[in-house]
């Protein structure tokens, strides 16, 4: 069960994280329904959106791909003030859990992070909204 909940987590985890509209409440839900990471300390990016960033609600989906934030941050997430590529040293303890087989098909290679366990989070760069 949790394999096929983890693959439906890649594909649609911005409409569930709408609806649960509780990011605390989501990280805990994620560490029971997930399966658990089992790997080393990473150095992970997140293509996030900048209003979303300067709210304090930085996402859970994370990779260790920087060009996969950058599509992102550059991207899907570049609406109002536009994007930004995060980068952050995510201890093991703070990875919920690695990319699905979905994930690796795509090649966005995503790993699902509790940010309430990650110490710097480093803006590395941003992009203006997207026109297009």
């Amino acid at each position: 069960m949790a394999d096929r909940f983890h693959t439906q987590w890649h594909v649609c985890h911005h409409y569930i994280r709408e609806l649960v509209d509780d990011d605390a409440q989501l990280m805990n839900m994620l560490w029971v329904w997930l399966p658990r990471y089992e790997g080393a300390s990473l150095t992970l990016y997140r293509g996030e959106n900048i209003d979303r960033l300067e709210a304090g609600r930085i996402g859970t989906a994370w990779t260790d791909k920087e060009e996969k934030a950058s599509m992102f941050a550059s991207g899907l997430n570049a609406v109002g003030k536009g994007g930004a590529i995060l980068r952050t040293p995510a201890p093991a303890a703070s990875i919920i859990a690695g990319p699905s087989k979905h994930s690796i098909y795509l090649g966005e290679s995503e790993f699902t992070l509790d940010t309430r366990k990650l110490g710097e989070i480093t803006r590395v760069r941003d992009f203006g909204p997207f026109a297009g």
